[in-house]
């Protein structure tokens, strides 16, 4: 499937899921070119298995909804899609290593985004180290993935 296929396909799930979970007003919130533009990125450092999830497409609406930067949003759903990794995982010396170095290949790419503008210097700061954390398997690995459970689970309700 290329990437036009996948982000049309995913563009009419979130705008469904959004018609779905969200007012006529707040739906006229999300604006469906910054929504593509928003789904093609996150395709990029998202694999296909997690972007197939409702919840987490309901994120990206909800963080467009709620007037998120592209770039803000896509770090959203990267952060909430390193959750479900490490949750989901075995927590093998190997597969953290892999976790390690998916975060660390990606932060520098959202720092380049908080120098030019486009992501809120608070909104890096704290996805940054929570990612850190989980990458380096700190003492408080386990109290941000229960947090990142929460926010992951917020939209369910």
């Amino acid at each position: 499937m290329n990437d036009s296929t996948l982000v049309k396909q995913l563009t009419i799930t979130v705008i469904a899921i959004a018609k779905q979970h969200y007012s006529d007003e707040q739906f006229k919130q999300l604006n469906i070119p910054t929504l593509q533009q928003s789904l093609l990125l996150v395709s990029e450092c998202v694999p296909v298995e997690y972007l197939a999830d409702p919840l987490l497409l309901q994120h990206v609406a909800d963080q467009l909804i709620h007037h998120s930067s592209v770039e803000e949003t896509v770090m959203h759903c990267f952060l909430l899609y390193i959750y479900r990794l490490s949750a989901e995982g075995s927590q093998h010396p190997l597969e953290r290593g892999i976790v390690k170095q998916k975060i660390n290949g990606i932060l520098p790419i959202f720092e380049t985004g908080v120098n030019q503008g486009v992501i809120r210097a608070d909104i890096y700061d704290k996805n940054a180290d929570a990612l850190a954390a989980i990458a380096e398997g700190s003492a408080d690995m386990l109290e941000i993935l229960d947090a990142l459970a929460n926010e992951y689970r917020r939209l369910a309700i």
